[in-house]
């Protein structure tokens, strides 16, 4: 009886040291803090921000990872907001191998060929960018809470038939070597570098957004099967716009400005009169490499907030521009298990891996939206999706 009480004196002695010892270094923290200079604090508070963001984007590349990162490499991201800059080298053209020239040269005149003969055209008047440079930094938000990604872009001046390369030759053969293989292959092993061997090789940077409408549901565009878009016949992000001279939008410092640009591609592809998305929230999440085709993409969300899925459905009916590649719109509710469901449901369908990681992206990204939509549950869902379900 006395070992057990002298014990228990023991133990009562070790918690009471530690209570003194948790109430002095509380102390200590609590006038430390009020004396160290208000810099300090931010920076501290930065850093721990930083170390937390670090963890949760540690966890999301992984969870990403395992789903569809196989066919889509990451640039720099992702991030909930992600900012972009644009140079255009004025002056300068793609610099492109003789071998892209051939090939060029050749669709252009298969296109004359199928106009003489009152064929479809796979031809296009805009003049896209190739992308030259990409570069990456970080900077600190006016009030230094957080960190800022931004990604710095040069651009010069490119073909349309160029841009048909990557899409529709890629696995030509030249010299007993595929384009494919003779000059993509440095870019998908370092993505971030989109000039290997000094050549520019990518003629399309796209601008994509995954439309959310007021009513909760995703907005997806059924591709038409003859279009020279990437994704053919199935189902992919409804609104798309690639950079390019012609149709280039400006900010104030006559730099391109991918917001007006993917506001207008709202405007074009889903009919929306430009009034009701002059307030609306635009996202960008990064930049991404598709490997199969070669071709940069940005991934963002934009939240519909005064547009159903029968105010967007009709506005798409009356727009002129709105059903050259979609052949329909279709909408699924905004849920991982929706998504999942209606393509197993619908087995003639498929869904372009981007538009699924974009998809992801927005349900972990967009909190305040989507409270039911952890990583844990997405990677769950996703394992039930039938095999032949992605593009």
């Amino acid at each position: 009886m006395i070992k057990w009480l002298n014990i228990t004196d023991n133990v009562w002695n070790i918690i009471h040291t530690i209570c003194e010892l948790w109430t002095f270094l509380t102390i200590v923290v609590t006038v430390t803090w009020f004396i160290i200079p208000s810099s300090l604090k931010e920076r501290a508070k930065v850093h721990l921000l930083r170390l937390l963001k670090k963890k949760d984007d540690i966890d999301k590349e992984n969870v990403i990872g395992n789903m569809l990162l196989d066919d889509i490499s990451f640039v720099d991201g992702p991030y909930k907001d992600y900012c972009f800059e644009f140079k255009i080298d004025k002056g300068h053209v793609a610099n492109v191998p003789e071998d892209f020239k051939t090939i060029a040269n050749r669709l252009r005149l298969e296109n004359e060929e199928r106009k003489a003969n009152g064929q479809k055209p796979v031809y296009s008047d805009l003049i896209p960018y190739a992308v030259h440079n990409i570069d990456y930094y970080r900077t600190q938000s006016q009030d230094m809470m957080e960190e800022i990604p931004v990604c710095h872009i040069e651009l010069r001046e490119s073909s349309y038939f160029y841009s048909l390369v990557s899409i529709l030759a890629m696995d030509e053969k030249i010299g007993g070597f595929t384009i494919r293989d003779k000059y993509y292959l440095p870019l998908i092993e370092k993505p971030s570098n989109p000039s290997p061997h000094g050549y520019d090789i990518v003629h399309g940077l796209g601008i994509n957004t995954l439309a959310y409408t007021k009513d909760g549901f995703f907005v997806f565009g059924k591709r038409e099967t003859d279009t020279v878009a990437t994704g053919q016949g199935c189902l992919h992000l409804s609104v798309g716009e690639h950079l390019n001279k012609m149709l280039l939008d400006h900010d104030h410092d006559n730099r391109p400005n991918i917001i007006k640009t993917l506001k207008r591609g709202i405007r074009e592809e889903l009919g929306i009169d430009e009034k009701l998305i002059e307030d609306t929230c635009i996202s960008f999440y990064g930049i991404a490499l598709s490997q199969r085709v070669c071709q940069y993409g940005v991934l963002g969300f934009t939240h519909l907030e005064g547009m159903t899925k029968n105010d967007v459905l009709k506005a798409w009916q009356l727009s002129k521009d709105g059903r050259y590649e979609n052949r329909k719109l279709v909408f699924i509710d905004a849920d991982i298990s929706s998504i999942v469901k209606y393509l197993n449901t619908h087995t003639e369908e498929k869904m372009t891996k981007f538009a699924l990681l974009n998809v992801c992206l927005a349900l972990m990204e967009e909190k305040d939206l989507f409270l039911n939509s952890s990583q844990k549950r997405i990677e769950h869902e996703l394992k039930g999706l039938r095999p032949d379900a992605l593009d």
